[in-house]
């Protein structure tokens, strides 16, 4: 007789374009398709997914009324739609992510006797104030594990959370069969146009960059508040014909095989995808040490290049010093492509799984 699979209740905000909507679609898809589980995805929005799923993951999401009312009149649909949606599921196990529908997840869903998993996504920062530092910590206690993505987010929750059984698993880097062009003369970066991702320090840099290497392009993917802004500088300083704006790409393969290097300059993270990504796809790599995940992904001068958070001047002579040198770039891409393959998506999806069945 077969082993009757798994049914995970899997929530999340929404399936847009980010990083914690493509871990979450990355995960269903590969336990539904593995046949590691049966994979009920519950999204709080009513927005067409971003990402494309396996067709066997069941996908559920809000009313589109709730989308449309918003703010407090949202919150009442979700309220009362929540629950009725778990009970026509009837899961073995509930796993919702992100701080910011955690709390709210615990709270309606308390009284379905299961498992209870709840995974922080975003920098540990954004949980220890505001309404979340509020409020979290206290309906945590009713989940069965919290899930963070990095070490150091473990050192700076557990006081504030009080708990001990914080359970580290990092996301899942697209493995990457492509070969980085060492040769090419063009960065890239790769992230949403706002917030702490500070795009602008580095078009500054590499507008000062390109006046000793005139040859080289950077590549800008990504969307957000910020474009305008970003693009408005670029014109202004006479960039166009060396800084490109790439808008969201749902497959970075392209945009990495054209590529030698990439440069990651986010003063927050919760855990870099983008960065592990383009590690994966064995391009060199440089970051500002932020909070959190880069130094847990960088081996400095190793598999790629760390600097002090905001030193702007040492990125600088460190990305100059990849520009000028394609062995540096090969050395450290080929070693940063070999250290990621074990963060695949096997490996990682399998240990939510030992998780949820201990």
């Amino acid at each position: 007789m077969s082993k009757r699979k798994l049914k995970i209740m899997f929530v999340v905000p929404s399936l847009k374009a980010g990083g914690l909507e493509r871990v979450a679609s990355e995960l269903s898809s590969f336990w539904s398709e593995n046949q590691h589980a049966i994979v009920e995805l519950v999204t709080l929005d009513s927005k067409p997914p971003f990402y494309v799923l396996e067709a066997g993951v069941r996908l559920h999401q809000s009313p589109p009324i709730a989308d449309k009312l918003g703010g407090w009149k949202k919150a009442v649909v979700l309220y009362r739609w929540l629950p009725k949606v778990a009970r026509k599921i009837s899961p073995d196990v509930i796993l919702s992510f992100g701080e910011g529908i955690n709390a709210f997840v615990l709270w309606r869903l308390g009284r379905i006797k299961v498992p209870m998993f709840v995974g922080n996504r975003t920098t540990p920062i954004s949980s220890l104030k505001g309404v979340r530092g509020a409020i979290n910590p206290i309906f945590y206690r009713r989940a069965t594990k919290v899930i963070l993505q990095t070490e150091k987010a473990r050192e700076i929750l557990k006081a504030k959370y009080k708990r001990s059984d914080f359970h580290v698993i990092p996301n899942p880097i697209k493995q990457f069969k492509i070969s980085a062009n060492y040769n090419k003369k063009r960065i890239v970066t790769v992230g949403s146009l706002g917030g702490e991702k500070n795009q602008l320090v580095l078009i500054k840099m590499f507008q000062d960059l390109s006046k000793t290497f005139n040859d080289w392009e950077l590549h800008i993917v990504g969307e957000g508040p910020n474009r305008e802004l970003l693009e408005n500088y670029v014109n202004e300083n006479s960039l166009g014909n060396k800084v490109s704006f790439l808008g969201n790409r749902n497959d970075l393969a392209p945009v990495f095989e054209s590529s030698s290097t990439f440069a990651f300059t986010s003063r927050l993270e919760g855990f870099p995808n983008a960065l592990g990504e383009a590690m994966s796809a064995g391009l060199a790599v440089i970051s500002f040490d932020c909070l959190t995940g880069p130094a847990e992904l960088i081996r400095n001068n190793q598999n790629g290049i760390l600097v002090e958070l905001d030193n702007v001047q040492e990125y600088q002579t460190h990305l100059s010093m990849l520009m000028q040198s394609s062995t540096i770039r090969k050395e450290l891409g080929e070693k940063a492509c070999e250290d990621m393959k074990q963060l695949n998506i096997e490996h990682i999806a399998h240990r939510f799984l030992n998780l949820f069945q201990r």
